[in-house]
């Protein structure tokens, strides 16, 4: 039943009995407890003074109710207790939750410590730490309601791992500090601090909600901080990052404003490229920042990265990745899927290397710093998106290269683009600006490219070039090859297509090796040309060789044509009638045109390959009876190296082919 105290003198309450319902309406006079007291369904506090001596209330029933409870200690100990709070409930000294199903109704305000037993329970009320000294919690249960930490002295320290649990439990910091020392602390919903100090330990911190920083310190768990599918906002305040890690390994997408605060490891991750991570503010990741099966949208601002990045993920918006540490510094990206939005290198001190397969989607600036490619491929663009890349250079030099960018792309290259390694032009649309410079060798997909950029290749080494596709070049910006030295040869038939392009031969060696060369406009040969005989180089739509054809030129001072390849039969006049120096193979047979303007002449040196043992052979095509002509304006040094057959040489200077046999 219903018991009434209500008497105006001191009272006194002793015992080990319990109670339904108790009321305290005393107008005068103390309640003094002389021992604890079970209530099992209502407690109503109206007026009066209550003496504890360190005494309890326990409830323990199915149902219960409390109207301004103001406690010493109390105890919620029913394993169905259904518990409504009306009015605050105040706790000076402990609160033990030891069994326990739902909390409801108003707060209740902890003023000192808490235990926690029960492992599962929640509820529409909250915990109130408000006391002015430390407070702690201990127990191996959860808290199942939102817990807000408001403190204007002292701190809540965490005695236990403390789980916060139900779909509706937050942890608020209003003011005053938690210090989570070595303890766990597991947030379901959201964290929002809006003043005092957080101390996040040394153990995992896990918010499974939003992570949201207004006003005071946020010192970060030198673990791993996780927040998986959450927010994360720091609108102003300290964050600091205690050289832990934010592990965001969720399926939902986010947004993080990091408000040029650093942070150290960060490591991202979704179930599939659709979840959508979103950055809006600057910030620096010091240590290392990892990313996985996510899309990145980078909204404004920078990322300072001093650390390493390793991607596994989309890029997209209009940030920027800038390369900034002076120590040594990874960029380890995925072939597929590792892309990276616009990038900056600007490194005072140690180097930044280039593992795997890293995707430069957007602009990619190099202002200082080493950069070690190592056998990494580096990616430029993105086929599916349009985002006019610009790359400047600035004198750096490239490893291993690949161009793929959109096909509504425009590419702009402010410095040349020097590649040292492999080249694979694989997809483009209009590239602009300076010049790719290639030393290594070159893939062609790609067939049509337009724009102002041209090609130089100046390795100094063998290069070669395979592929259906072409090199940026044309009218205005000729395609160059100016080799210092090795030879640049073709592994397959080569079309420079574009409208317009030029192939200029400055210096060094092309070897066409048997395939053939198509040039869409002017093709200059100033320094070497190696051909087996049987290819065909069509200049300006025309088959016809250099001389009547006034856009193939083979230069008349400067020019060497060479001829290899015993199992070859060379038709010299294909190519031209006219040469500087003129080299012929060892052992290998090469036929002149007869007729009216047929013949060669030869302004330079006349040179064998062969020997007394494996001498060149020349002769009328098809081994014709008709004498063929030379004239030779320059020198010959064939010696006993060449047999003749049919030869008139009458036009020039005498030549002795010495043991020739016709």
């Amino acid at each position: 039943g219903r018991l009434l105290v209500n008497g105006t003198v001191d009272q006194n309450v002793s015992g080990v009995g319990d109670v339904s319902d108790l009321e305290i309406n005393k107008a005068s006079g103390n309640l003094i407890f002389n021992s604890s007291v079970v209530v099992s369904r209502k407690w109503t506090h109206t007026t009066g003074s209550i003496v504890w001596n360190s005494n309890a209330v326990a409830f323990n029933g199915a149902t219960g109710t409390i109207v301004n409870g103001n406690f010493y200690n109390l105890v919620l100990n029913g394993t169905s207790l259904i518990l409504t709070i009306t009015n605050n409930t105040i706790v000076n000294n402990l609160l033990t939750a030891t069994a326990l199903a739902t909390l409801n109704g108003s707060p209740v305000e902890v003023r000192g410590n808490v235990v926690l037993t029960d492992t599962s329970w929640g509820g529409t009320s909250k915990l109130l730490f408000n006391g002015t000294g430390l407070q702690t919690n201990t127990g191996a249960g959860v808290c199942g309601v939102t817990m807000d930490v408001n403190k204007t002295s002292g701190s809540l320290d965490l005695g236990a791992n403390l789980t916060l649990l139900g779909a509706t439990a937050d942890l608020n910091l209003i003011a005053g500090t938690i210090n989570c020392g070595t303890f766990t602390l597991t947030v379901p919903r959201n964290f929002t601090q809006t003043g005092g100090v957080f101390n996040g330990g040394t153990n995992t911190n896990t918010i499974s909600g939003a992570l949201n920083v207004s006003v005071g310190n946020f010192n970060a768990t030198s673990g791993n901080l996780t927040v998986p599918n959450g927010a994360i906002t720091f609108a102003a305040g300290v964050f600091n990052h205690n050289n832990g890690t934010i592990l965001a390994t969720g399926a939902t997408s986010r947004a993080y404003a990091f408000n040029n605060n650093t942070i150290n490891h960060l490591t991202l991750s979704g179930t599939t490229l659709a979840t959508i991570v979103t950055f809006s503010q600057p910030f620096t990741i010091a240590g290392k920042f990892t990313y996985t099966l996510a899309t990145l949208n980078l909204v404004s601002g920078t990322i300072s990265l001093t650390g390493d990045l390793s991607a596994r993920g989309l890029s997209a918006g209009t940030a920027n990745y800038t390369f900034s540490g002076t120590n040594v510094q990874t960029i380890d990206c995925n072939a597929t899927t590792g892309n990276i939005g616009s990038v900056t290198i600007n490194k005072t001190g140690g180097s930044l290397n280039i593992t795997n397969t890293p995707i430069f989607i957007k602009n990619f600036t190099y202002t200082a710093g080493v950069v070690n490619w190592g056998t990494s491929i580096a990616k430029f663009g993105q086929v599916s998106t349009t985002n006019n890349p610009i790359i400047i250079s600035n004198g750096l030099q490239y490893g291993n290269v690949e161009i793929l960018t959109g096909t509504a792309d425009t590419l702009t290259l402010t410095g040349d683009m020097i590649v040292n390694g492999s080249f694979n032009m694989n997809v483009a649309n209009i590239i602009n600006g300076s010049s790719f410079r290639l030393r290594g060798n070159i893939t062609v997909t790609d067939v049509a490219q337009t724009g102002t950029t041209n090609t130089i290749i100046d390795g100094t080494t063998d290069q070669t070039i395979t592929g259906a596709g072409t090199l940026p070049g044309n009218g205005a910006t000729e395609t160059i090859i100016n080799k210092p030295s090795g030879n640049f040869t073709l592994l397959s038939n080569i079309s420079f297509s574009n409208t317009g392009q030029d192939l200029r031969v400055v210096k060094g060696n092309i070897n066409l090796n048997g395939f053939n060369l198509t040039v869409r406009d002017f093709y200059r040969v100033f320094d070497k040309m190696t051909l087996k005989g049987s290819e065909t180089i069509t200049v300006n739509l025309l088959t016809t060789p250099a001389v009547t054809n006034p856009q193939f030129t083979i230069s008349a001072t400067s020019s060497t044509i060479e001829y290899i390849d015993s199992a070859v039969i060379a038709n010299i006049t294909k190519h031209s009638k006219s040469f500087y120096n003129l080299n012929l193979g060892a052992g290998k047979t090469h036929e002149v045109a007869t007729g009216v303007g047929n013949g060669i002449t030869v302004n330079g040196s006349f040179n064998s390959n062969g020997s007394a043992a494996s001498r060149s052979v020349l002769r009328s095509v098809a081994n014709a009876s008709v004498a063929w002509k030379l004239t030779l304006v320059g020198t010959s040094n064939l010696a006993d190296k060449v047999d003749v057959k049919y030869s008139d040489a009458s036009g020039g200077a005498l030549i002795l082919a010495m043991g020739s046999v016709d």
